[in-house]
């Protein structure tokens, strides 16, 4: 897969997923304008990329839009997968509702062949490892700075002190 390709596809508004799956490349490659599958869409169809096929090893890490952290992890309701999303394009994930439907607060539909399908859920995207050491060391480090300052010590330098 050609980098430069892939980034020239996410410019025009295709979807990280999409732009880096082997088969939407292998249709391009035929001619055709994208993989041809009928059966792999994502969550604004009501999918979860059901066949994709590229090096992104979980799609609840990055947002399924423009491939940045994600926020919140979707889930379909005919789907076991998470799907990434950030905060940024989650918004336009709230702006399909059906327009005579009542919406409950934590529902979400996206559009599935001109009907609209629920999202079952919507949740926070659970924390990597890495980013929950990252906290716990801003953690450590407001608790040590107020401990410095409790007993009168130089937090830059403890041993030494004032």
């Amino acid at each position: 897969m050609d980098e430069k390709r892939v980034e020239a596809e996410i410019r025009r508004g295709l979807s990280i997923v999409c732009a880096t799956c082997r088969k939407y490349w292998r249709g391009k490659d035929l001619g055709l304008r994208g993989c041809g599958l009928i059966d792999c869409f994502g969550p604004i169809k009501g999918g979860s990329f059901e066949q994709y096929d590229g090096d992104l090893p979980d799609l609840i890490r990055w947002c399924f839009v423009c491939g940045l952290d994600s926020f919140y992890a979707l889930q379909t309701e005919h789907s076991e997968r998470r799907i990434g999303v950030c905060k940024a394009h989650l918004s336009h994930l709230h702006e399909l509702i059906p327009k005579d439907g009542v919406v409950q607060e934590g529902q979400m539909f996206a559009a599935r062949n001109g009907s609209m399908v629920r999202v079952s859920r919507l949740v926070q995207r659970p924390k990597t490892l890495f980013e929950t050491m990252i906290d716990q060391e801003k953690e450590w480090q407001a608790e040590d700075e107020r401990l410095a300052k409790e007993l009168g010590v130089d937090p830059d330098n403890p041993v030494q002190g004032k």
